[in-house]
């Protein structure tokens, strides 16, 4: 089974799961979900007001769970996580190089932020190496 999060657009905040996706309607759910496994329903959104961040399926060095969106580092670089609808897989991205995600042990990176939040990560990186 697919595991999604979800940007709201509106609020700016991302949420770490999704109550329910209704096609028909062209609407989701966008929730929280506590340490505890506890569901908190937060806001229903029209497709528009939403960007979907896919599971990758992978974890990073110390367990998060690695989705579409986020900036993920291994000690030295800075990738983002995006979706390469050509090649249809994953894909660590930076201005320079893509590389192939399912090539690539994700015990060796961890999850630093993501692009919706932490814009200022890529920034500060992207200063660093000019």
């Amino acid at each position: 089974m697919m595991k999604f999060r979800g940007y709201d657009k509106v609020k700016k905040v991302l949420y770490n799961s999704i109550g329910y996706i209704d096609y028909s309607n062209k609407t989701c759910q966008l929730a929280f979900i506590d340490e505890n496994e506890n569901c908190y329903a937060e806001v229903k959104r029209n497709f528009n007001d939403v960007i979907l961040l896919r599971s990758t399926g992978k974890y990073d060095y110390f367990g998060t769970e690695i989705f579409e969106g986020y900036i993920v580092s291994d000690d030295e670089v800075l990738y983002v996580v995006e979706w390469d609808k050509e090649d249809a897989m994953f894909a660590l991205n930076t201005s320079v190089v893509s590389l192939n995600f399912s090539h690539i042990d994700s015990n060796f990176l961890e999850v630093v932020g993501n692009i919706y939040e932490d814009q200022h990560l890529l920034k500060e990186n992207e200063n660093d190496h000019n």
